[in-house]
């Protein structure tokens, strides 16, 4: 699986889990999704450009957040998780509509 498309997914797994669950188990969520994302978005900035940049730095950013203890409950997680994950999706969209363009100008 290209791994813009599994950013994207795991970008919509992590808006669509937004349920009240403990603090630690948020910070072991932010963390894994974080090295995922770091993880991913590294392996494809040769490809990708800055848009896997932008997904690795939003990866370490989910890193950094979850070890800051006022940003791992209430308002302020849903809103960190919210908007980390849209930037994730729009730059997982936008490199693969990149390469589909690419596709269609080849033929």
């Amino acid at each position: 699986m290209n791994s813009m498309l599994l950013s994207l997914f795991i970008g919509v797994i992590l808006i669509v889990r937004l349920l009240p669950l403990s603090r630690p188990s948020n910070i072991i969520v932010n963390v894994i999704a974080g090295i995922l994302f770091l993880l991913l978005g590294i392996s494809e900035v040769h490809v990708k450009g800055w848009k896997a940049m932008l997904i690795a730095g939003a990866g370490t950013l989910f890193v950094i957040f979850a070890f800051i203890p006022k940003l791992t409950v209430g308002a302020s997680y849903i809103a960190i998780t919210i908007i980390l994950s849209l930037i994730i999706i729009v730059a997982a969209i936008l490199s693969d509509f990149d390469g589909f363009k690419k596709s269609l100008n080849k033929k």
